[in-house]
């Protein structure tokens, strides 16, 4: 499945590119409404509002932050310990 020729700096730029944007998209959704900031219990710093009556953007951002990239890491992992051996 992995192929050295697949690694080629054009790939690499559109892969930083697009991680970057679907970054981009999730720190920017509540700016637009969808979901809220709020200050950390310490008021140091502002996390994502988990509380807010928006509930699609709770779990709308819990699977696609913290589901998503965890089954990829996952499957990448698996993958590498398969070729290793």
């Amino acid at each position: 499945p992995f192929v050295v020729k697949s690694f080629t700096r054009t790939n690499m730029f559109l892969s930083l590119v697009g991680i970057h944007l679907y970054a981009l998209f999730w720190a920017v959704s509540p700016l637009f409404g969808w979901g809220r900031y709020g200050p950390e219990p310490y008021r140091t710093s502002c996390t994502l509002d988990w509380e807010n009556p928006s509930k699609s953007f709770v779990i709308a951002t819990f699977v696609m932050c913290l589901g998503l990239p965890f089954l990829i890491m996952l499957t990448t992992y698996g993958l590498l310990i398969q070729l290793s051996r």
